[in-house]
């Protein structure tokens, strides 16, 4: 036997002028087995002293070539080596390239609906007009795709309805607010054309003229979602920018949210391929992040914590062993002495009272 380590994902051209045009292999770096070949007369790595690797797929040349002479229609990707693809190459190989592909590009927001989706599973429109529509708070394009396709997951209209929430006010032109619809606009344009400073600048000077007629309804720390009632026009702004003035809507998108997921909860899907901690962390991660409060997750909040620490959970049996395990009998009594939040709960299971973390 002989120790190992793996490296990510690498794609490869091969010199010379054979008949693959493209290597994507796993790097494989084990110095006792090149110590063993040379001690047997032989170079330290084989074939030329290419590196130790495993193959996951190649890409042939020539294939397609022939039958497009063949039947006259040629096309340039045809003649082109670059794209001519190897029929032998299974649909699982090239699933698994992809997968690995995927997999050494980490997300810069995890935890959303869409983590780690290639954009080939979205609407290339739907997704190109989303990224667009999200700059206005991020000046980082896959971050701005990412967002897109979180939303896109939840909802695959979500921007079709609002292009059409802000087509119905511009329609609404009344004589009473044309400066503030050119205002409007302009402040959209900025916004598209990632000229933060300018838009800002118009989105400060409006409120400060009417703040009565703005609400917040996406109150992040950073960034807040604010809406022109009447007009329906809807902006991300720093908080700086909103100010104090403005207040949260009645009915906000978490209110309508959390009414959502009264009437209809999307499952967290158990991934296989991930240890037990792992997934448990992740269905938590995003349970917190829709806003989903398990309340029953709360009142058993010690299983969750038995799945996360092997000790504690070796603790947890010694306890029901001798009639001394914590019984939380009801949810008031959880959320006064353990707080509102289930990772709260977690950490602060068993401690007296008071002695909870802040």
């Amino acid at each position: 036997m002989f120790g190992y380590t793996l490296s990510g994902l690498k794609e490869i051209t091969p010199d010379g002028g054979g008949h693959i045009s493209k290597v994507w292999a796993i790097q494989v770096s084990a110095p006792t087995l090149a110590t063993l070949r040379k001690s047997y007369g032989l170079s330290a790595l084989p074939n030329g002293d290419h590196p130790f690797h495993i193959t996951v797929a190649v890409r042939r040349k020539g294939i397609l070539l022939d039958n497009g002479k063949a039947k006259g229609y040629e096309t340039p990707a045809e003649s082109d080596e670059e794209h001519r693809f190897s029929n032998p190459i299974s649909r699982g190989e090239l699933k698994a390239a992809n997968d690995l592909s995927r997999s050494v590009k980490k997300d810069l927001l995890p935890g959303g609906e869409a983590d780690n989706l290639p954009d080939r599973d979205f609407s290339a429109p739907a997704l190109a007009e989303g990224a667009k529509h999200e700059h206005e708070h991020t000046r980082n394009d896959q971050i701005a795709k990412e967002i897109a396709k979180d939303h896109l997951s939840e909802d695959p209209q979500y921007y079709e309805k609002v292009k059409e929430i802000e087509k119905g006010a511009e329609q609404d032109d009344t004589p009473a607010r044309p400066r503030i619809l050119d205002e409007l606009r302009a402040a959209k344009t900025h916004s598209d054309r990632r000229d933060y400073d300018r838009k800002h600048e118009i989105l400060r000077r409006l409120i400060a003229q009417a703040p009565q007629d703005w609400h917040v309804d996406d109150p992040k720390p950073k960034y807040k979602g604010i809406t022109h009632t009447p007009t329906k026009f809807r902006f991300h702004a720093p908080a700086g920018v909103v100010g104090s003035h403005v207040k949260a809507a009645t009915n906000s998108v978490y209110a309508q949210q959390f009414g959502n997921l009264l009437n209809f909860r999307t499952p967290f899907v158990f991934d296989h391929g991930k240890p037990v901690y792992e997934n448990v962390v992740d269905h938590l991660m995003k349970a917190k992040q829709r806003g989903d409060f398990i309340l029953a997750s709360r009142m058993k909040a010690h299983q969750y914590r038995s799945m996360l620490d092997p000790r504690y959970r070796y603790e947890m049996a010694q306890a029901a062993a001798t009639g001394t395990l914590p019984q939380m009998n009801t949810f008031d009594k959880a959320t006064q002495l353990y707080g509102n939040d289930v990772f709260d709960t977690i950490k602060n299971w068993g401690k007296p009272h008071g002695d909870t973390a802040a």
